[in-house]
């Protein structure tokens, strides 16, 4: 049975952010776009719902951003292949397509970006949008805890799932994935120009990678770490992907590892300014 979802840009309010309407349309868009936690809660519901207790363990995603959608749209993921290799497409109702992704369970707990059967392409063309932060640039360190009020808009009319309300297979409620891409939004980056923050505000994202390790709890202290893992300009966007990993301050296991791409629009500069 097909199942429908009317989408919903819970972030219509959160000005100069690209979710809000006039910060869109200044963009080029015709609204502001449905956030991308939105898109994640849909593909790893369905995921979860085909593998089971198994993905908080040793489950994989690369989950790519294709197409913005608007409050008002009709979508649905469809998954195909088998439990090591599923193939994700979340689509409107005309057939247009909002992202594609890969996910499945590996035991060896192979993170997306250390696989050699997943499509890959250069962030760019050899230009560096952001020449304060080689790559590599660690960011600060940070205790975090990821609560209730971290995922509710995510997963409400979404995924109705008891494991992050009431009761999950590891006993209490656990953290779900899009819990994680919420929080890692919380990253620091290093101080940088003021017109390339502006721009970086009203970015979007572009790809989100994940591999659990552990189920994670809410309200526990983990230690997020992060770093600039790659960057570049294609046409008129420029992109960051940040390598974060959380894990327990006191043993040091790790519970999630994962990379969070964004690319925006380059800010108009004179072009004898522009990064090179």
């Amino acid at each position: 049975m097909v199942t429908w979802v009317r989408l919903v840009n819970w972030a219509a309010d959160r000005v100069g952010g690209i979710h809000h309407d006039e910060t869109a349309r200044a963009k080029g868009f015709p609204a502001g776009l449905v956030p991308g936690d939105v898109h994640i809660s849909l593909f790893t519901a369905a995921v979860v719902d085909r593998v089971g207790p198994a993905w908080y363990e040793q489950g994989w995603l690369r989950q790519t951003f294709v197409a913005p959608a608007y409050t008002g749209d009709e979508a649905q993921v469809v998954v195909e292949g088998d439990d090591a290799h599923l193939r994700l497409t979340l689509a409107r109702r005309d057939g247009a397509v909002i992202c594609v992704g890969h996910a499945g369970i590996d035991p060896s707990r192979r993170p997306p970006w250390e696989r050699d059967d997943l499509p890959t392409r250069p962030d760019g063309d050899g230009a560096d949008p952001l020449p304060h932060e080689p790559v590599g640039t660690p960011y600060p360190d940070a205790v975090d805890a990821i609560t209730r009020g971290d995922v509710d808009r995510s997963i409400d009319g979404i995924d109705p799932s008891p494991w992050y309300r009431t009761a999950s297979p590891w006993a209490e409620p656990v953290v779900p994935t899009v819990g994680v891409f919420n929080a890692a939004h919380r990253t620091r980056a290093t101080p940088m120009p003021r017109v390339i923050a502006h721009a970086m505000r009203a970015g979007v994202n572009a790809r989100f990678e994940a591999v659990h390790l552990a189920p994670m709890r809410f309200d526990t202290s983990y230690l997020r770490r992060a770093r600039l893992v790659a960057k570049g300009i294609r046409g008129r966007y420029a992109s960051r992907t940040v390598e974060l990993s959380y894990e327990d301050p006191a043993t040091g296991a790790v519970a999630f590892r994962g990379r969070w791409r964004i690319k925006w629009v380059l800010p108009e500069v004179p072009d004898g300014d522009r990064p090179a």
